[in-house]
């Protein structure tokens, strides 16, 4: 997605906004993540995070720009929001035997409760998923710990490179890969709710006070 926007001086500029099909689970990840800082912080100050952590903008472009470009730019960053939300309804309830990422093919359990072992399942819920910020970065905790190359066994020193490597995943594949394992385990369920919030739809919220609040305060020049 291509957003045109002016800039001060009055020369239009385009701007991509990555679609879904391009973006990758740690991107999501990046998108969604709480910020910690945010608090105290001005309003205007708040929504500029949450469009520059999007769209890859400097943060001093983004102040500069007329408000109704910086509008175009949230548009398009909480329709992707909501494309991401419905690709994760939709997503395969029927796991993939395998799937195939940086030149190995990684085994998917059909019977995550049943198949996983005592080891993989400890680490999953007791270390790796606690650790995690938001629903988002959840994805990547499960899918390390669930998902090896066959024949390779569970070495829960290696969950965290694992974790980190998945973050490279293509954000649709690893909807599909999670999406039954979370619609097929209760046990898992209630452990991922104990994260808080769904990151969307804070993130949106976070978009919306930071619009209603900054439209009714003076933003600095």
């Amino acid at each position: 997605m291509k957003i045109q926007t002016t800039d001060p001086s009055g020369a239009s500029k385009s701007y991509r906004i990555k679609p879904l099909d391009d973006m990758t689970l740690g991107e999501w990840v990046t998108m969604t993540q709480p910020d910690p800082t945010t608090e105290g912080v001005e309003a205007y100050e708040q929504l500029l995070h949450l469009v520059a952590r999007h769209t890859t903008l400097p943060r001093k472009v983004l102040n500069k720009m007329p408000a109704v470009e910086v509008t175009k730019l949230v548009d398009a960053m909480v329709s992707t929001l909501d494309e991401i939300a419905k690709a994760r309804e939709a997503a395969e309830r029927a796991a993939p035997k395998s799937f195939a990422f940086d030149g190995v093919t990684y085994m998917v359990p059909q019977n995550i409760e049943a198949e996983l072992t005592f080891g993989q399942w400890e680490s999953l819920t007791k270390v790796m998923i606690p650790q995690c910020t938001s629903d988002a970065e959840s994805y990547a905790a499960v899918i390390a710990a669930t998902c090896m190359p066959e024949g390779e066994e569970f070495d829960g020193a290696k969950m965290a490179q694992r974790k980190a490597l998945f973050m490279g995943l293509p954000l649709r594949t690893a909807f599909d890969v999670s999406a039954f394992f979370f619609d097929n385990s209760e046990q898992l369920r209630s452990v991922i709710g104990r994260i808080g919030k769904d990151a969307q739809r804070s993130l949106l919220l976070k978009v919306e006070q930071a619009l209603t609040s900054s439209s009714n305060s003076t933003v600095p020049t």
